[in-house]
């Protein structure tokens, strides 16, 4: 897994990048995902369940 901030290769279990330390776990995903759906949401004018 690479790290979005600075590029940097770590294990794909890695929560938090060796180089710069930005939080590159699960959580940091999930987040990204509830970020997207509700962009979509606000686009599309309907809610997404």
């Amino acid at each position: 897994m690479f790290c979005p901030k600075c590029g940097e290769e770590n294990p794909n279990n890695a929560e938090f990048c060796a180089a710069c330390g930005a939080n590159i776990g699960r959580s940091s995903e999930m987040i990204e995902s509830s970020n997207k759906d509700i962009q979509d949401t606000e686009t599309s004018g309907s809610i997404i369940d």
